[in-house]
């Protein structure tokens, strides 16, 4: 089950899926995430930042490879990527706001 967003574009469906996995708990997806220093995945929530997330997913996916930071910004922040992992029981929030988007931290957390 993922969320379908019509007219999407190859790197908003590639985000959709890459937050939909982690939101199910894919442990190869998860596995990747430990292996990066910059996100912190702790028993039932991950922590981001945008910019770390931009230099992850540009490594990870091709889809991405083109994306500056600020178009990826701008892409997720615009995208239903919250009402997507709350399908399989998530949520994203803000765990630290430091007054800019670049500059916060993000968490997703999984419910029990």
């Amino acid at each position: 089950m993922g969320w379908a967003v019509v007219g999407a574009s190859a790197a908003e469906r590639a985000l959709l899926d890459f937050f939909e996995r982690v939101a199910q708990k894919d442990e190869a997806q998860l596995g990747r995430l430990r292996r990066c220093p910059e996100f912190r995945l702790e028993s039932g929530q991950w922590r981001f930042t945008l910019p770390d997330l931009h230099r992850f997913l540009r490594d990870e996916n091709d889809a991405f490879a083109a994306f500056d930071y600020k178009k990826f910004r701008s892409l997720i922040l615009k995208s239903p990527v919250n009402r997507a992992v709350k399908a399989f029981g998530a949520e994203i929030a803000i765990a630290e706001n430091r007054g800019k988007a670049d500059r916060s931290r993000y968490v997703l957390n999984w419910r029990t």
